[in-house]
């Protein structure tokens, strides 16, 4: 794997002005309404999540719910945990021997199928609905953010847009932390003066826009690179450089983008970001499954294990929600290509840390894995849950772009046994 690259303090500045730049400036076209609070913050119990997203939906009898004694566990071991009675397959031997630091939800179920769809509700709580942008979870908390440093960070995919809440709220997106700040241009091309001048010159435009046309477009635009400018020049940009990490801890994450990923995902919480989505995938094997459940299983049994170890031994677990789950499990019958299909009536996932009882396990499945047997949980459920614990109301609406009121994170009912009502 491509080791962190080395990079001068003013070219990762520089670098990452170009990416704050057309990372959050471009997406501000889009956005035309401001959110509209019907109700004061609940309290919460968590002041950031880390949202990592088992992309293409992660097999639950591979992971957290395996079936060793039924015929569709594939004849998968399952292995003792720390929590008595619950079994992890046996790929995930590192996250079994902290059971204790999270709460386990067998019980997950869905309605989609279809994997943008399924990934829609899981990150808004509504169904995707033509011709319009519903912001998520990432945006929601970025909306509140006050800081250099981006609310709302994506490491590994594309992350939900913001929509309506403007261009400050949309994800800012890094493919790979080992490959350092994504940029444009490079440092050499892009000097402070040419920087001035450039400013210069767009004021220039879009005066003469705005005196033409009115466009309140172009207030978000000049407030996004505002922002820009100042993480040019903030300390707080370290947290995104890895190579202020020792060899060792790089080494305990796992030398691969997820590991890595988990790693700078650790840090930006540290330095104050409140919404990390950390992406890996994909699970969606419907051909020789088992290869890729274990695959994928070791990376993030690893990456996962050492995120909840350094967040649990600096205190700062207790503050921080993190999340794990994928848009729908899969089929318990095997395929006749040896693959798992989709499905979303069955699946699991862990909740850790930000107030959430550790040792926990919420539902079950029927023996055969095929639907839940109690305690059901629909994902618009688990995202009000994460929601409650993160002091969004159940009420925070917004105005879409067609001028309609939309209830932020759906209408689901949250967890009681991992948040309660009023914790915080």
């Amino acid at each position: 794997m491509p080791a962190t690259p080395s990079l001068s303090r003013r070219g990762f500045l520089t670098t990452a002005a170009g990416a704050v730049a057309w990372g959050l400036v471009r997406p501000a076209m889009a956005a035309r309404r401001v959110v509209v609070p019907r109700a004061e913050p609940a309290a919460r119990t968590a002041d950031a999540c880390i949202f990592v997203l088992l992309r293409g939906g992660a097999s639950q009898l591979e992971t957290f719910d395996p079936r060793p004694d039924h015929p569709h566990g594939a004849g998968v071991r399952a292995i003792e945990t720390q929590v008595s009675g619950l079994r992890f397959a046996v790929f995930l031997p590192e996250l079994a021997v902290r059971a204790r630091a999270f709460t386990t939800i067998r019980s997950l179920t869905g309605t989609e199928a279809n994997h943008e769809r399924a990934l829609s509700i899981l990150r808004t709580g509504h169904t995707m609905r033509a011709g319009q942008v519903i912001p998520g979870l990432g945006a929601a908390l970025a909306s509140a953010h006050v800081g250099d440093l981006p609310g709302h960070v994506v490491l590994g995919g594309a992350g939900q847009p913001a929509g309506p809440l403007g261009a400050a709220c949309e994800p800012f997106r890094i493919h790979d932390p080992r490959r350092g700040v994504p940029g444009i241009v490079g440092p050499r091309a892009f000097t402070a003066d040419r920087r001035e001048r450039v400013e210069a010159l767009r004021a220039l435009f879009d005066g003469a826009f705005a005196a033409r046309t009115g466009d309140p477009q172009l207030a978000a635009r000049k407030e996004v690179l505002e922002r820009a400018h100042a993480l040019l020049a903030s300390p707080a940009l370290d947290a995104f450089d890895l190579t202020r990490e020792s060899a060792s801890t790089r080494e305990r994450y796992g030398n691969g983008r997820f590991g890595q990923s988990c790693l700078l995902a650790r840090r930006l919480v540290e330095a104050g970001v409140p919404y990390v989505e950390v992406e890996l995938g994909s699970f969606d094997a419907h051909r020789n499954h088992l290869q890729r459940a274990r695959d994928l299983g070791g990376i993030l049994d690893r990456g996962l294990s050492a995120l909840l170890d350094d967040l649990a031994a600096s205190g700062r677990l207790a503050r921080t929600l993190v999340v794990v789950c994928g848009e729908f499990g899969r089929s318990p019958r095997m395929n006749v290509h040896a693959g798992r299909d989709h499905h979303p009536a069955l699946f699991a996932g862990l909740v850790a840390g930000g107030g959430a009882p550790g040792g926990g396990v919420v539902g079950a499945g029927t023996p055969d894995g095929m639907a839940v047997a109690e305690r059901p949980v629909t994902v618009p459920d688990f995202l009000r849950t994460v929601g409650r614990a993160l002091g969004l109301p159940d009420d925070f609406e917004i105005e879409t772009s067609r001028g309609r009121p939309l209830v932020l994170l759906g209408d689901g009912q949250a967890i009681d046994e991992i948040v309660p009502p009023g914790a915080g």
